[in-house]
């Protein structure tokens, strides 16, 4: 029975950890966000933050194994391997909003750190496939003057074969 009680106690243990790695943990009022921290907000500050332009290296540098995971677990690997490499840079507390209500800084735990990354590798993939051209496809523009030197062709006379066809009909 004395093996059963510390096997109970060091999951009990290992729970609580985790429970304190995902809560929400206020920082003391004098804190002042390191160049390694990670600040999570859509404002101007957040966006040019050092830490947060380090994350978007991670995120774009991480994107081919990304596509290249099969699975969800490994794709969460990917994930968890960024917060691990943030977390483990210097001085850093990890990923930090503002508390609207206090204005004091809170860390946001692993949990939600893990969603913020997964988000923003996401939308960094759909960003990439909507500015990139693809290489088989024709040029916008070359599409155009196809279609419409073909409209010219197909009738033959200049004009294009819907306003013909309204001629008839007139």
């Amino acid at each position: 029975t004395k093996s059963s009680s510390s096997s109970s106690s060091s999951t009990t243990t290992i729970t609580t950890r985790m429970m304190q790695r995902n809560a929400p943990r206020m920082l003391p009022e004098d804190f002042i966000p390191s160049s390694t921290d990670i600040l999570c907000g859509r404002d101007q500050e957040s966006y040019m933050h050092e830490g947060n332009r380090v994350l978007r290296k991670l995120i774009k540098a991480s994107i081919p194994s990304y596509l290249a995971a099969k699975t969800k677990v490994s794709k969460s690997h990917i994930v968890a391997s960024i917060v691990r490499r943030i977390r483990s840079a210097g001085s850093c507390t990890g990923f930090i909003r503002k508390d609207l209500e206090s204005r004091r800084w809170v860390e946001i735990g692993e949990t939600k750190a893990k969603e913020k990354v997964g988000q923003a590798i996401r939308i960094e993939i759909r960003r990439s496939k909507t500015n990139m051209p693809s290489s088989n496809s024709p040029s916008s523009s070359s599409i155009k003057r196809t279609s419409i030197g073909s409209q010219y062709r197909s009738n033959g006379s200049g004009s294009s074969s819907s306003s013909s066809s309204n001629s008839n009909n007139g």
